[in-house]
């Protein structure tokens, strides 16, 4: 299992992916899971190491202000986290 920190838009986000999904420098995956922990807390890796594969892949955020992405931590902010997570994922930036 690969793990990648990301950040978009101030937001952190850890990328679980296998490196069995890499051909030509790119990731080719089947399906990409967005991870929304419970407030403040966040998964921990190992969480992921049976579930990450060849097709499958995890998005895990930090909301803002919690952690390792910027910001303040609101209820606001924790909205605008799902929704940069969900355009991040769709940009597949």
């Amino acid at each position: 299992m690969k793990l990648q920190l990301l950040i978009y838009k101030n937001l952190a986000v850890h990328f679980y992916y296998s490196k069995e999904s890499v051909s030509k420098n790119k990731i080719k995956i089947k399906n990409l899971f967005l991870i929304f922990p419970g407030l403040p807390t966040f998964i921990h890796k190992d969480f992921f190491n049976d579930k990450v594969d060849k097709d499958n892949a995890f998005l895990s955020i930090y909301y803002l202000g919690t952690w390792l992405s910027g910001g303040i931590f609101t209820y606001k902010n924790c909205k605008k986290a799902i929704e940069l997570t969900v355009e991040f994922a769709k940009n597949k930036k």
